[in-house]
């Protein structure tokens, strides 16, 4: 009788680990809106290193990656800008997808 209650304390236990991770990745997923849902995000756009795009944001002063059109984001470099678009995921971890970019100012934030 013991065994049998050893083995389903075990068996509770590895349920358990594996459930706890997947509960958190889906509510991180839906605390930073890795939906399909269209935001908006406002900062400032500049060019890391190795070529990619970062915004920080005005309101957090966070550094959010971006990817988009080389186009559209080129051309705003050290701009405050307004970008529109989806989280997504991959390797390197969150970064959101651009759909537009508009300049409200084309000044430098301070």
């Amino acid at each position: 009788m013991k065994k049998y209650i050893y083995g389903l304390a075990a068996l509770f236990a590895v349920a358990l680990m594996l459930a706890v991770p997947s509960m958190a990745i889906a509510q991180q997923a839906q605390t930073r809106g890795t939906t399909e849902q269209s935001k908006a995000l406002t900062g400032q756009l500049s060019k890391n290193d190795d070529g990619g795009y970062v915004l920080t944001e005005q309101a957090s002063g966070d550094s959010v990656r971006l990817q988009g059109s080389e186009e559209d984001l080129a051309k705003h470099v050290d701009s405050t800008v307004t970008v529109t678009g989806t989280w997504k995921t991959d390797k390197d971890g969150d970064y959101f997808q651009v759909q537009s970019v508009s300049a409200p100012s084309d000044k430098p934030m301070k």
